[in-house]
Formats: structure tokens, sequence, C-alpha cells
């Protein structure tokens, strides 16, 4: 049986030390990156392999929102334990939890449910039980605060994309038909045209400073409403 290399711990862990990347070894990629909502969080209890012990398991249910607006659902699992505890930290710092006066990362799963954030989500493929190859979401690793500008400038692109390829097709003009400029010029220059707004749902970026809560998410806002701020 291979050696334990890794101990479990308990929901009283209260601080953990932030992520510094060299758990994970992922590049971050100018795609996949969205928000998301926990909509549920539930405690359980794993009950262990050769390569992880029986630990404290939080299973969280995620409302994802995508580049057209229409949001679907990512479950992800936490294990608490030592080795795993920089996973749980990087989600903690995501829903806006800071760090205290030694620099480590506060975990309190007090109102977990309902808090926002960002998401890095990655495509894995799988045989289902009945033969057939299919695939799924899952996060690959939730976005600290100082890396959701780039999470937000992503997620607008492919809002922008997104817009552009669901925008009707031009309508072809009768024949003598002078078209007229939409805007009127200003000191010699056309007035900018309106600018793109991500889907509604996306939290805007935050800087990166401790403690920072991203956004709640607004209800029934209309297409193109959200700005960067």
């Amino acid at each position: 049986m291979a050696e334990m290399q890794d101990v479990a711990l308990d929901w009283d862990v209260c601080e953990a030390d932030p992520d510094d990347g060299s758990h994970g070894g992922w590049t971050l990629l100018p795609e996949g990156f969205y928000p998301f909502r926990v909509e549920r969080m539930e405690r359980e209890r794993y009950q262990g392999s050769q390569k992880m012990p029986q630990c404290p398991m939080a299973k969280l249910t995620l409302s994802v929102t995508g580049a057209d607006g229409r949001d679907t659902t990512v479950q992800q699992r936490l294990y608490i334990t030592r080795n795993q505890l920089w996973k749980v930290s990087r989600f903690m710092e995501s829903v806006g939890r800071g760090r205290n006066e030694a620099g480590k990362v506060i975990i309190d799963w007090g109102g977990i449910e309902g808090s926002t954030g960002w998401v890095k989500l990655k495509v894995r493929s799988y045989t289902g039980r009945d033969g057939q190859e299919r695939q799924t979401n899952d996060v690959e690793w939730f976005v600290k605060p100082e890396e959701q500008q780039e999470a937000w400038e992503s997620y607008d692109a492919a809002c922008r994309a997104a817009a552009a390829q669901a925008a009707p097709a031009p309508q072809q003009q009768a024949p003598g038909y002078a078209p007229q400029a939409s805007q009127a010029p200003q000191n010699g220059a056309f007035a900018p045209a309106p600018q793109y707004s991500p889907a509604p749902g996306a939290p805007a970026p935050q800087a990166a400073s401790q403690g920072v809560q991203p956004p709640a998410f607004q209800q029934q806002a209309a297409p193109g409403a959200w700005g960067i701020q």
C-alpha cells in the first residue's frame, strides 16, 4: 500500500497559507473564466482512499454564467486536509475572504451560500455507464483578487464574440439608397459608438486588496446593462 502523504484536518481550521502557485503548476489562459454564485454548500465526510485520508469535505454547487448570459451548474468538492488546504484558501479568497494580521487566508464557512466570485473552468472527457463518451465542466481553479482583472477581460472578450455571432445580418438596401452616417461629426470626429457590456450576472473585477467581497449578482438585468466600472 502506498504511504499516506496527507493529513486530515477539521472544520475548526481558521487560517491557511495563501496559494503561491506551487501546488497546481497550471498556466493561466485567456479563455475559460466565468463569474459564479455559490447556490449550495453541503458538509460531507470523505471516506478516504490510498492517497487521501478520511476527512471533512465541502460539496459546492455553483451557478456559472456563460458568455451568452445563460447559467449552468458546476459542482466542486473541497477536501479539508493539509495538502488540499491551498485549494480551500483559493476558494475563500475568490469569494472575498481576507487575510489576518499574519497574512493567512481566513477560512469561514458561514455565509458561503450566495457569495460570488470568478472561476477558471476546464472541460473533462469521460465514459458514461452506458459506454458513451461524454464531456463535463470541472473547476480548474478559483480566481484570487489579483487575478480578477484578467478573468474579467477574458470573459468580456467572450461576451463580445457571443454578441457578434448572435447579431442579425445587415439588411440589403434597395438600389439607389444612400445610407446616412449614424452619428453626426463633432469637431471633425464622429462620436464614439456605445461600448458593449458583458452578459448579466458578471461581478466586476476587484482590486487586489485584502478582504474585498465581490459585489452581489444583480437580478433581472437587461442584456447589455453591465459595464466595466
